[in-house]
C-alpha cells in the first residue's frame, strides 16, 4: 500500500477536532497539523487522541493564506510519498488507501475527489461527542455548476458546465498527489499540477454546519488572525453575523432542494 501523510493547519479548533481526528487517524499513515497559536485545547486534544501526530509551530503571526500555502509545501517538500493537506471542516471519506493505489498502479500522480456542502438541517440539535460528525450531520449540497450558479450566481460556470459536460469545477475539493509539492494558488482550491477528478472519494466541507454558537463562533474568531495591514486580504473570513447567517440560510434552502444524505453514501 502506498503511505499517505495529513498534514493541516489550525487555530483554536477544539469544537471540530474530536470528530475530525477521530474520523481520520485510521486513514493515514501520518499527520503534521501545523498549529497557528490556538489559545484554547486543541494541542491537548491532538496529543491525547492521536499522540503519534506531529503538531508544529506555525512561523507566521497572521494568517496570511498565500505564506500559510507556502508553509504547508515546504511541509510536502520532506515528505516522500502521497499527501493531501485538509482544513478541520474537511472530512475526507471512502477508502482512502485503496483508491490510492488503484490511480498509482495506472501512474496518476494527482486526484481530486468530489466535494460536498456540508448543512445543519437541525440546528438546535444537540452534538454527541461520541457518534461521527457525519452520522449526526448528514446532510451536504453537491459542490457542482448547479450550486455554483444558485449561490454564486455565475452564469460562466454554468455555461462552462453546459457546453463542456466533461469539466469539472474544483470547488471545495482537495487536491491528493505524490508530487514533491502541489503548487498550490492562493487557498489550495486549484494547483498546477494535471489532476484526475475521482468519486471513489468524497470531501465533505462542513461550512455550515453544525450551525450552533460553537460553530457560528469559530467561522467569526478567525477575523482576529487575518492581517491587520491588509484589511482586504482573506475577504471571505471578513464577515458580520448577519452576513454568516444570511449564507446559512441560502444554503439550508438548498440543502431541502438537492440536498444529499451523506450516512447513506
Amino acid at each position: 500500500m502506498p503511505k499517505i501523510t495529513l498534514i493541516s493547519h489550525f487555530y483554536n479548533e477544539e469544537m471540530l477536532l474530536p470528530y475530525w481526528i477521530r474520523h481520520h487517524k485510521d486513514l493515514f499513515d501520518h499527520a503534521i497539523l501545523i498549529n497557528h497559536a490556538s489559545t484554547d485545547n486543541s494541542v491537548d486534544i491532538i496529543k491525547s487522541m492521536a499522540p503519534d501526530w506531529q503538531v508544529i509551530d506555525s512561523s507566521l503571526q497572521e494568517f496570511d493564506a498565500l505564506m500559510t500555502d507556502f508553509e504547508v509545501q515546504k511541509i510536502e517538500d520532506k515528505i516522500a510519498g502521497w499527501k493531501v493537506c485538509l482544513n478541520t471542516t474537511e472530512f475526507l471519506l471512502g477508502p482512502v488507501k485503496n483508491t490510492i493505489a488503484k490511480y498509482e498502479r495506472l501512474g496518476v500522480k494527482s486526484i481530486y475527489p468530489r466535494a460536498m456542502i456540508m448543512v445543519d438541517e437541525d440546528p438546535e440539535k444537540k452534538l454527541s461527542a461520541d457518534i461521527s460528525l457525519i452520522e449526526q450531520k448528514p446532510r451536504g449540497i453537491p459542490d457542482n455548476i448547479i450550486y455554483n450558479f444558485l449561490i454564486r450566481r455565475s452564469i460562466r460556470q454554468l455555461l462552462k458546465g453546459i457546453f463542456k459536460p466533461r469539466w469539472r469545477h474544483v470547488g471545495r475539493s482537495r487536491l491528493i498527489h505524490c508530487n514533491r509539492i502541489a503548487g498550490y494558488n492562493v487557498g489550495r482550491h486549484s494547483w498546477v499540477h494535471q489532476a484526475k477528478p475521482i468519486d471513489d472519494l468524497t470531501i465533505c466541507w462542513f461550512g455550515f454546519s453544525p450551525w450552533n454558537k460553537e460553530g457560528i463562533d469559530r467561522k467569526l474568531g478567525i477575523q482576529q488572525k487575518l492581517p491587520k495591514s491588509n484589511p482586504t486580504w482573506g475577504g471571505h473570513h471578513r464577515v458580520s453575523f448577519e452576513k454568516l447567517q444570511k449564507q446559512y440560510l441560502r444554503h439550508r434552502w438548498l440543502a431541502k432542494v438537492l440536498g444529499i444524505n451523506m450516512v447513506f453514501k
